[in-house]
C-alpha cells in the first residue's frame, strides 16, 4: 500500500506512470544462483579449507554446496544473464525508471528465519533480495528510498531502478 501511495504522489507531482513487462524475478533468481555460487566459492575456497571454523555453520554449508557446480553451468548462467540484460534493456525502452517495492516483506525480527505470506510459511532469506536481485544481475543502477511504514512501524522502501549508466536519472 505504501509503495502504491508513493507512486501516486509521484503522479500528482507530474510523473507519467505506465506499466512495463520486465523479465521475471524467478528467472533472475535462477540465473543469480548459477553465477553467485561459483563466484562465492572462488573467493572463499582457500579460507573454507584453511579456516572453516571462522565461518558460521549455515554460511559454510551454503558455500560448500557450491563447490561442485560444473564450469559449464557457470558459463550457461552467464549466457542467460546476457539474454536477461538484453530483455531488461528492451523493457526500459521508452521509460526512464522502474518503480518497485524494495522488498516483499519488512525487516524480520532478530533470529527469525521464516515469514508467513498469504498463509504460507516461507524462508525470508531469498525474499530479502527478491526485488533487488534483477538489478544486481543487470548492473542497472537502483536505489531504495523510504516511503512509509507497515502496521508494526517498520519502514517500507520504494525502489527506483534505471537504465545502465543512468545513475543521475535514478
Amino acid at each position: 500500500i505504501q509503495v502504491d501511495n508513493a507512486i501516486g504522489v509521484l503522479e500528482e507531482l507530474g510523473v507519467s506512470v505506465t506499466e512495463v513487462d520486465v523479465p521475471s524475478q524467478e528467472e533472475a533468481a535462477a540465473i543469480s544462483l548459477g553465477i553467485l555460487g561459483p563466484e562465492v566459492v572462488a573467493f572463499h575456497e582457500r579460507w573454507i579449507k584453511e579456516r572453516p571454523g571462522d565461518y558460521p555453520e549455515d554460511v559454510l554449508r551454503r558455500i560448500q554446496a557450491n563447490l561442485f557446480i560444473p564450469a559449464v553451468d557457470y558459463v550457461r548462467a552467464q549466457q542467460a544473464r546476457r539474454r536477461f540484460i538484453d530483455r531488461y534493456n528492451e523493457a526500459m525502452h521508452g521509460v526512464d525508471v522502474l518503480l518497485t517495492p524494495t522488498e516483499p516483506i519488512t525487516a524480520p525480527g532478530i533470529g527469525e528465519t521464516t515469514v508467513v505470506i498469504d498463509g504460507q510459511e516461507r524462508p525470508n532469506q531469498g525474499l530479502l533480495t527478491q526485488f533487488t536481485r534483477p538489478f544486481n544481475l543487470t548492473g542497472a543502477p537502483a536505489i531504495s528510498v523510504p516511503c512509509g511504514f507497515d502496521d508494526l512501524g517498520l519502514p517500507v522502501g520504494l525502489q527506483i531502478a534505471g537504465k545502465p549508466w543512468k545513475e543521475g536519472t535514478v
